[in-house]
């Protein structure tokens, strides 16, 4: 029959998504148990030892990646770029989700150096596989896919600026090559997706300092981090502290002279404080004080991003524009697209 879809490939599609149904069921599982929102419920109680639980689904994690790194999808049907293709998807699904294990999340507020520095590398796999996916023509440039190339980014500057041991480890010459990574990819996806080229400014921008850091000679860290405290206030009021604009993008810094003074960033709520704040506690009431904005070393586009990022209020992850966004699909045949 002409035109019919070959057997082989059939079988292969079966294949490639039978490791991906499995790894949501992984997912899922990290999901409810260390990000379902807090508060009294019975059905989803959080684990007894959230560090134990980790390392249980990261065992489970890597044997569904040793399984599914070892496959060669040896079907007629496919050729070598196809082959490369899946597996390049699959191993970004398996950075991803380790990010998604070890990041600070509900539960886990203040992950460990070495989970960070777990972060720091899955990132870096994760910006690696997405340049080498556009290099293969194998890159889709979706709201996921440009959203993941900002968290990747995102966490590498993250885990380099709250942790020593990372910074300690980071190769400049890899963490330079990652950011352009991020930094090109994100352009591109800003052809697609318009809203996406404010974050694209400020993640550059904070790219910048961090690479301004790393090639600096090790001077004492001096600034304290953020802290956190339950207090009620405006949005507006909190986007002019963190000098944002309304577009949601960040105010590009002036004044970086003392960049090198900024320092080890440990973070000061523990994971008991974060899971006492109920359900009811509003987006306003997360609040970050603690810093003098006026002080020389003080840099307030890092202190201002680490402390989005722990509280999960990320100004680079850019909500979707209906005005300019979905202009160009609305009128798109399929509903779904």
């Amino acid at each position: 029959m002409n035109g019919a879809i070959p057997q082989s490939f059939m079988a292969a599609v079966t294949r490639y998504a039978s490791y991906t149904y499995k790894l949501d069921r992984i997912v899922s599982d990290i999901k409810l148990h260390l990000y379902h929102l807090p508060g009294d419920s019975s059905w989803f109680p959080w684990p007894e030892n959230p560090v134990e639980h980790q390392q249980r689904i990261k065992e489970t994690l890597d044997s569904w990646w040793q399984e599914a790194s070892q496959d060669a999808f040896d079907f007629p049907s496919l050729d070598s770029r196809q082959r490369e293709v899946w597996k390049l998807k699959l191993r970004v699904k398996y950075h991803t989700t380790t990010v998604l294990l070890f990041q600070p999340s509900q539960v886990v507020r203040n992950p460990s150096a070495d989970a960070l520095q777990i972060c720091f590398d899955s990132s870096s796999g994760i910006l690696e596989d997405y340049q080498r996916l556009h290099d293969l023509h194998g890159l889709h440039h979706g709201w996921r896919a440009v959203q993941n190339i900002f968290a990747a980014g995102a966490t590498l500057i993250y885990s380099f600026w709250t942790s020593q041991q990372v910074r300690k480890k980071a190769s400049t010459a890899t963490m330079s090559k990652d950011l352009r990574t991020c930094s090109s990819l994100l352009t591109i996806g800003g052809e697609w997706w318009p809203s996406a080229k404010n974050g694209q400014g400020s993640f550059g921008s904070v790219a910048d300092l961090t690479m301004r850091k790393l090639y600096m000679d090790d001077s004492p860290f001096k600034a304290p981090r953020l802290s956190l405290h339950s207090t009620a206030a405006g949005q507006s009021s909190r986007r002019a502290e963190r000098g944002e604009t309304e577009d949601g993008s960040i105010t590009v810094l002036q004044n970086a002279q003392a960049l090198d003074s900024i320092g080890q960033l440990p973070l000061e709520e523990t994971d008991e404080a974060w899971q006492e704040m109920g359900a009811t506690v509003g987006d306003d009431q997360a609040l970050w004080h603690g810093i003098d904005m006026g002080r020389a070393d003080f840099v307030p586009e890092i202190e201002m991003f680490l402390a989005d990022f722990d509280r999960s209020e990320f100004t680079w992850s850019f909500p979707l524009n209906g005005n300019e966004d979905l202009h160009q699909f609305g009128a798109h045949p399929n509903n779904g697209f």
